[in-house]
């Protein structure tokens, strides 16, 4: 839908907000997340492309691949 001006109507702002702090680190190319590890690639056809992730488990010390 096209506003009266023959632009497209804006969209809302998006707010991220974390009341205490960011729960994730960037190393390199891999964002570590809660028990995740995940392998970021940006392609400029398709866009980001999650090649590989981890999840490590605290319980049993073990790295399952999913």
């Amino acid at each position: 839908m096209m506003a009266a001006t023959g632009r497209p109507p804006t969209s809302s702002r998006w707010i991220s907000f974390e009341p205490e702090g960011k729960n994730y680190t960037i190393t390199g190319d891999t964002i570590h997340w809660q028990n995740w590890d995940l392998h970021l690639r940006l392609n400029s056809r398709v866009g980001p492309i999650i090649s590989h992730r981890d999840l490590q488990r605290q319980r049993h010390q073990t790295e399952d691949h999913v």
